[in-house]
Parts: C-alpha cells; structure tokens; sequence
C-alpha cells in the first residue's frame, strides 16, 4: 500500500518529461529489409504516452557504423521509421538536453524515496531541507536493442558514453537463461543502486525493484518473450546552484523478444 500511495503522488507530482521515458521498437526482432519502427515513449508501469522532450542527438549503431536518426524523427508523433538493411544486433540511443523542473517539498521527498535516491534524501533531512521545495535539472540517456536477422553482434555492449549508462553484457537474442547488465556513472561502475527491471507480456507489467552490487551489476532471469525496461537514475549537486539544487540523469534501456 505504501508503494501504491507513493506512485499515485507521484503522478500527481512529476510533469510527464520526469516519468520514465524509453525508446520503443514496435518490433524488437526484425527480418532483413523490413521496417524498423520506434517511438519515443513516457509514462509509468511500462503504459505509454509520447515523449515531447528536447532531444540532443538520436543514433543508430551498426557494428562500427552509427547513423544519425534526428532528421529521420517525425516531432509530431515522436515515432520514425527506417529500413533494417544491415543483418545484426543493433542499438539506438539518444540525449536529452536537459531541462529544469521545480517540485514542493512533500513530491520531491516522494520522488527521491521512489526512485532509491536515499543519499539526497538523508542530505536534505541533514541539512534542514525536507520541507524546501526541490529544484532540479534532469537529462536522458537511453537505448534500445533490437535484432535484425539471424547473426549476432556486440550492439549490447557497446558504451556510448552517456553520464549515467546501462550497459548489458549478454545479448538477449542469445536467449540466455540469466542477463547481467552493469550500471556505469560518469564511466564507472555504480555499486549499491537502484536499477528497476520492467517486464511487459500479454498486456501485464511487472517490476523488480534491485541493487547493483560492488561491480554496479544486477541478475535476472530472461524470460524468451515479452518486453523488458531497465532503468536507474542518479543525483548529484548541480554545478550551478543558482540555475538548480540538484542534476539528475535517467539511464533507460529497452530490448524485447515476440
């Protein structure tokens, strides 16, 4: 009940661009030639709405090739559609810009318990600030992973470089029985932090709530259908404290099987 009561404020609390946001496939296993179509994504419990954010760069990587997907993005529908000529596992990614976001003191105290961020959360009561309002800057750093044909590449593993990143070190569409993914925060290992596992099958989603261990890894079992959703987020003290408190960064990383 304390978890329903904890979602339920922060709906009410976080504008939709401080939601999770993921790059969706609308088929994560491709054939050779067909269209690739993905579509920017927010909202909670895996249920999504468009994604209006302010993007960075969008890219798609291929072995050692990458393509800038911006120009292809339709704004108005946040979706694209490219064809998948190349055979292999491939990655897309993008940054946000970031962008400010201002929340009373009861929603933010909310958020950071919500999101595992007990570090800033023991600061402010520290510090005399759990009754301050919280004012942040917050940027995006996601992937998605998709297979084209039946050859197996190292997309998976590729570090793109972002602040706050997951990296996955078994390829999903091997169909491993366990997955490791390592969460990485400014190109180091994160150890002890929140990594929320989503799984989606048959209209139902289901959430698992882990730690990162002293290699800043997590293990979970792979089931060899449905859609899943990794992400983390990390706050550190914004650099410039009269634009923002605090900088935050939202890691996602999406992959699926149907």
């Amino acid at each position: 009940m304390k978890r329903i009561a904890l979602v339920l404020l922060l709906l009410i609390a976080l504008p939709a661009g401080a939601h999770e946001c993921w790059i969706a496939c609308q088929k994560y296993v491709l054939a050779v030639g067909e269209m690739l179509r993905i579509s920017l994504h927010v909202g909670e419990n895996f249920e999504p709405e468009r994604w209006k954010g302010n993007i960075k760069w969008l890219k798609l990587y291929a072995g050692k090739e990458s393509l800038d997907l911006l120009p292809k993005l339709d704004t108005a529908t946040s979706s694209l559609a490219y064809p998948a000529q190349k055979e292999g596992t491939q990655l897309i990614a993008l940054q946000s810009h970031t962008k400010f976001i201002r929340l009373e003191a009861d929603k933010f105290n909310a958020y950071l318990l919500e999101d595992g961020l007990a570090d800033i959360a023991e600061w402010r009561k520290k510090n005399g600030q759990t009754d301050k309002e919280g004012t942040e800057m917050y940027e995006r750093c996601n992937k998605a992973l998709f297979q084209v044909g039946k050859k197996l590449t190292n997309a998976y593993k590729q570090k793109i470089g972002f602040p706050l990143e997951i990296v996955l070190l078994q390829n999903p569409y091997q169909q491993p029985e366990k997955l490791q993914a390592q969460l990485l925060f400014q190109g180091k290992p994160l150890p002890n932090h929140l990594c929320k596992v989503w799984y989606r099958e048959a209209g139902k989603t289901t959430l698992a709530d882990m730690k990162t261990d002293a290699k800043g890894m997590v293990q979970f079992d792979l089931k060899k259908t449905g859609k899943y959703m990794l992400s983390a987020v990390k706050m550190i003290a914004h650099d410039k404290p009269t634009e923002a408190q605090w900088h935050s960064y939202w890691a996602n990383y999406t992959f699926g099987s149907e």
